[in-house]
C-alpha cells in the first residue's frame, strides 16, 4: 500500500471525524463510535486506513475484496486546531 493520500485531508475532534477528498470537497462529516484510547492512537500515528465498499460488517469484507470491490484509502490526519 501506497503511503497517505495528501490530496485527501482528515481531521478528528473528539469524536467527529471530517474527511475531505481532492478539491476540499467533504467525503465524510459525522461524529463516529470511537473509544478515547483509539482517537489518541490515530492522533499519534497521523494517518487513517479507511476501508471501504459494499459491505455491512466484517464478514462480507472477503467477499467485496475477492471481486475487487474493497477499496483502502490511508489519509493524513490532523487535529482541528492545526492549521
Amino acid at each position: 500500500m501506497e503511503g497517505p493520500q495528501r490530496a485527501w485531508s482528515t481531521i478528528l475532534t473528539g469524536s467527529r471525524l471530517t474527511i475531505r477528498r481532492p478539491g476540499d470537497l467533504t467525503w465524510f462529516d459525522s461524529e463516529i463510535a470511537a473509544t478515547r484510547e483509539w482517537r489518541h492512537r490515530v492522533h499519534d500515528h497521523g494517518t487513517l486506513l479507511l476501508i471501504t465498499g459494499p459491505f455491512t460488517n466484517a464478514f462480507d469484507c472477503r467477499p467485496a475484496a475477492a471481486t475487487g470491490r474493497l477499496f483502502l484509502l490511508n489519509t493524513p490526519v490532523r487535529p482541528a486546531n492545526d492549521t
